[in-house]
């Protein structure tokens, strides 16, 4: 397997072409285990985040898949989608749950060690304005939700990285629909939410990337646990798992 090194003022788009041009070429195959991170970043001449960012863009697009404990590989069977000739937004409520889930991990986890390195006082407030939402949805599931989704995308916009902004807001807009239509959430739950959300917020204020990670790493493990259950459930049932079936049923 070769890969051409890639300047590292460029964004990790080109270690997604360079990727699909690997794979139309037969270089990559269809089952084939990726190296780690820190090799495929050797390879390419870049750092490991843009490596992260592009295995995430991957996976959104269908090509990746990434097992827990096991790596990544590449999917025995291409996507069914022409992506290139659909708008992202378009393209993410045609895509299976199970990867949206996967791809916003990927990606988030990745935006919150950036944030913290990153984050100004004005993405801070936006932080902070969030969870006050948060606590003042008093029982509104819609508004919890939204808070929810504002407190990620403040996240998100902290990154000052526009690729990262486009497909993470894309991911969060999709799953925020799931969320209010499907999702029930206790009021120990919620408050669960909350103090997590200021503990992740006061990590990225001191610039604890790490620690926020890891802070980050605990919630979307359960609330994407939580996701997951329930699209098995519905699959159970013979159901079509994209977002865009959702979104018509809250449409409708």
């Amino acid at each position: 397997m070769e890969f051409t090194t890639i300047h590292r003022n460029t964004t990790p788009v080109m270690i997604v072409e360079q990727f699909l041009k690997s794979l139309e070429s037969g270089q990559l195959v269809p089952g084939q285990k990726l190296p780690p991170e820190r090799e495929l970043a050797r390879m390419f001449g870049v750092g490991r985040s843009s490596v992260r960012e592009a295995i995430g863009i991957l996976v959104v697009m269908g090509y990746l898949e990434v097992l827990q404990g096991k790596g990544t590989f590449i999917r025995r069977s291409s996507p069914s989608i022409d992506y290139k000739s659909i708008p992202l937004e378009n393209l993410i409520s045609l895509l299976p749950l199970f990867d949206l889930i996967e791809a916003r991990e990927i990606l988030e986890l990745e935006a919150v060690r950036l944030a913290a390195e990153r984050a100004n006082d004005q993405d801070l407030e936006k932080m902070r304005r969030a969870i006050r939402r948060l606590e003042e949805s008093d029982g509104n599931t819609e508004k919890f939700y939204t808070a929810d989704a504002e407190f990620h995308a403040a996240i998100v916009d902290a990154t000052d990285n526009s690729m990262i902004c486009h497909i993470l807001k894309s991911l969060v807009r999709q799953i925020h629909h799931f969320n209010v239509k499907f999702m029930f959430t206790s009021e120990e739950a919620k408050q669960q939410t909350i103090t997590t959300a200021k503990t992740i917020t006061s990590f990225i204020a001191q610039g604890e990337g790490e620690k926020a990670q890891d802070w980050m790493y605990r919630h979307l493990n359960e609330v994407d646990g939580s996701l997951k259950d329930i699209v098995a459930e519905r699959k159970k049932r013979g159901e079509r798992l994209s977002l865009s079936v959702w979104t018509e049923d809250i449409n409708s």
